[in-house]
């Protein structure tokens, strides 16, 4: 992402879409493929609210990613 922001900062717009390219490709083929999952376990088995709270926050930051970063 700093690599991102020094690109946009540059006006390298090549560069920008290639790191973006990037981070969406992470997150498709990793962490969107089992990360809700794994939040939604952390939630629904979780005998604290904060470890309620880390898997709600987890799994909206991953929603969050999503969009940001999706097509």
């Amino acid at each position: 992402c700093v690599r991102g922001l020094d690109a946009l900062d540059a006006g390298d717009d090549v560069e920008l879409s290639r790191l973006l390219e990037g981070a969406r490709s992470f997150l498709e083929a990793h962490l969107l493929a089992w990360g809700p999952t794994c939040f939604a376990q952390i939630e629904a088995h979780a005998k604290t609210e904060f470890y309620r709270g880390v898997g709600a926050l987890g799994r909206g930051i991953l929603v969050d990613a999503g969009v940001t970063f999706g097509p």
